[in-house]
């Protein structure tokens, strides 16, 4: 999970800065010295094994593992010496209002592993990456984000193990779907479980059902579009996925404490 450097304040306005996202393919037996700036360098691995080696410590590394290295830090990667590897490789620097910087802590380490190569995903997406096209820059930034969050969000349930990695596909959905009615059954599928032992699962990684995980994530982007000021009670409703102004003032309110009215008074 990303945390402040040094500061436990509550963060308002962050500043991005993104210097690479690439994929790279080394033969057997690669090695490199490399030197960090101002920018943390987040690697996933999705082929091949590599050590890496710092000052005070050596972190071996494999295929599906996701390594943070802080920035400011030097260190040699020694890849594989049998088999060619690839991996992707994300440069990023955030600060926070207060110009505190904002990473994964200040040593380097494996952040999860990603045993079911969830991630393997993205490295056509970064490989179809332009650079010579107007507003290319967006589209690496957007990505760049994209995969922030999500190994935000997988390493902050690294805990969990197993049990969040069969069923982190059926959060994702529901995460990005929460306007939208589906089916419990229809996710546990996406799954490749059964309707019952997905719903086991969720509980005892969400502490929740999946129908009341989707409400809260509603709740919680009406508040959002409520304190804008641009919607009123039932254009909130309607863009969460709620239809009946009523059901959604008592799901609001259920799940709030307050009534949805109450937010556009403030």
């Amino acid at each position: 999970m990303l945390m402040p450097g040094s500061s436990n304040d509550r963060i308002n306005d962050i500043a991005f800065s993104l210097k690479d996202i690439m994929v790279y393919s080394n033969k057997p037996g690669h090695s490199i010295k490399i030197d960090l700036n101002e920018h943390f360098r987040i690697v996933y691995i999705s082929r091949g094994s590599a050590e890496f080696v710092f000052s005070d410590r050596s972190i071996q590394s494999r295929a599906g593992d996701i390594l943070y290295i802080p920035s400011e830090t030097q260190y040699t990667s020694k890849w594989d010496t049998e088999n060619p590897s690839t991996f992707f490789m994300l440069d990023l620097k955030l600060l926070d209002h207060k110009d505190t910087g904002l990473n994964f802590g200040v040593k380097p380490r494996i952040l999860f592993h990603d045993d079911i190569h969830f991630y393997d995903e993205f490295i056509e997406d970064i490989e179809h990456l332009t650079y010579d096209i107007p507003y290319g820059w967006l589209n690496r930034m957007s990505l760049a984000l994209k995969l922030l969050y999500y190994i935000s969000a997988d390493s902050s349930n690294e805990k969990y193990s197993k049990s969040y990695w069969k069923i982190r596909n059926g959060i994702r959905y529901i995460e990005e779907k929460f306007s939208s009615d589906f089916l419990v059954s229809d996710i546990a599928e996406l799954c490749l479980m059964s309707e019952g032992n997905f719903r086991r699962l969720f509980n005892s990684v969400k502490g929740m059902s999946p129908i009341a995980y989707r409400n809260r994530l509603r709740i919680q982007k009406s508040t959002e579009l409520l304190k804008s000021g641009l919607y009123n009670v039932s254009e909130a409703g309607e863009a969460v996925g709620i239809d009946d102004i009523k059901h959604f003032s008592k799901l609001f309110k259920q799940i709030t404490g307050s009534n949805p009215s109450q937010i556009l008074k403030k």
